[in-house]
């Protein structure tokens, strides 16, 4: 496990350890499981979105896709050869 040494203005470091004692606790490590949902979310911020594979499988299942894509016709293969009895009327 990875070790992380910061500085932070006094105003900002009683705030995090106020919320993290609420969130979490007085016991040992609050303030890490505190640090790491933050962490978390700074990060998945900056990155974008990028939804896991399990959370996007989920997601697809819910949520029907509206979008109406252009329809390619199907390729057609001929067995008579050319002519009136294969033309369609109409």
């Amino acid at each position: 496990m990875g070790e992380l040494k910061i500085y932070l203005p006094d105003e900002l470091d009683a705030r995090f350890r106020k919320a993290a004692m609420t969130a979490y606790g007085f016991g040992k490590g609050s303030l890490s499981k505190a640090a790491e949902e933050a962490l978390q979310r700074w990060c998945a911020e900056q990155e974008g979105p990028q939804p896991e594979l399990s959370k996007q499988r989920d997601e697809t299942a819910k949520v029907e896709d509206k979008t109406e894509l252009p329809v390619q016709p199907k390729p057609t293969v001929e067995t008579d050869p050319p002519g009136p009895a294969s033309v369609p009327t109409g």
